[in-house]
């Protein structure tokens, strides 16, 4: 009878620790800005569709239970990593001032990320004649191929944050064999900020919906304003990116050999318009402007390539 006991009560023990293993294993890796309960396999599986920690911890339930069922049969990226140099040069008289175009240069990854260091270990100080602020921003562009169809996703991010910042642009275009499908579009810019005198960190981020007033809705591709969340005295924002998404088809009947993506992100780096128009170009990442000039507009681009089904 005592060894019977003794079998139950080491069954039981076993029974026990086999449950606690696997509520542990579901444990959230992390619960993010709307209270969503994230596994590390879910946390993963939106890492590979290109999101990142940040977008992620700002990230809404919607969105989260859309993206989290896709299972794309293939995906094609192209990464970029850009040094942008702003300039101005004042003098003691106060009716001559001079803003400089930026000058922005192509890095490498290794050499992007050794400078962001550098930069972010730097202690800065300006000269009061002449000013140069640098930063640093990535633009990344990607294909994901559905057996469904196939959906375009472009993200830029901040690494160091630029000295001015107003309203941009995040488009993608693609070639003339395609069509953007409506109201599948969707963007949003994510920031992180730390209250300078509590250090308390916060994150925050707005939505742009197949509803908003912000998209640029052509044939050869969409953009989406983004007015850049700002720094001031009560936070200072230490993390930005924002990135938009939409679904495209073909639309010839020439069978295309390839699915093209050009990304493409603007930012005003001399200038703080708001009512400003552009287009897109079929077939290229290039954006013509009305309102605003484009030597005050710096732009980064991306290409991705991949074959058709």
């Amino acid at each position: 009878m005592a060894k019977k006991i003794l079998l139950s009560s080491g069954l039981l023990l076993g029974v026990l620790l086999l449950f606690q293993t696997s509520v542990f294993a579901e444990e959230a890796k992390l619960t993010n800005s709307h209270g969503i309960n994230i596994s590390d396999e879910e946390y993963e599986k939106l890492i590979d569709l290109g999101f990142s920690d940040l977008t992620i911890r700002t990230m809404e339930e919607s969105e989260f239970n859309e993206l989290i069922e896709l299972d794309p049969e293939s995906m094609s990226r192209d990464s970029k990593f850009f040094e942008v140099k702003d300039s101005s040069i004042e003098t003691s008289n106060a009716f001559i001032s001079s803003n400089l175009k930026p000058k922005v240069t192509e890095l490498s990854k290794e050499e992007y990320f050794k400078r962001v260091k550098e930069q972010k270990n730097k202690v800065t100080t300006f000269d009061d004649e002449d000013s140069t602020s640098t930063s640093y921003r990535r633009l990344i562009t990607q294909i994901e191929k559905y057996p469904s169809g196939i959906r375009l996703h472009s993200r830029f991010v901040w690494d160091i944050m630029p000295k001015t910042r107003s309203i941009d642009v995040l488009s993608t275009s693609i070639d003339d064999l395609y069509t953007p499908l409506p109201e599948s579009e969707y963007g949003k810019q994510s920031w992180k900020t730390i209250h300078p005198i509590e250090n308390v960190v916060d994150y925050g981020s707005a939505n742009y919906s197949s509803s908003s007033s912000k998209w640029n809705r052509q044939g050869s591709g969409y953009g989406v304003k983004m007015n850049l969340k700002n720094s001031h005295a009560a936070e200072e924002v230490i993390e930005l990116e924002g990135y938009a998404y939409f679904w495209i088809a073909r639309s010839s009947s020439t069978r295309p050999n390839f699915i093209n993506a050009y990304g493409n992100y603007s930012h005003q780096a001399t200038s703080t318009e708001t009512n400003f128009s552009y287009s897109l170009t079929y077939g290229a990442p290039s954006i013509s402007w009305s309102g605003v000039s484009s030597t005050d507009i710096t732009s980064i681009t991306t290409h991705a390539q991949d074959d058709y089904y």
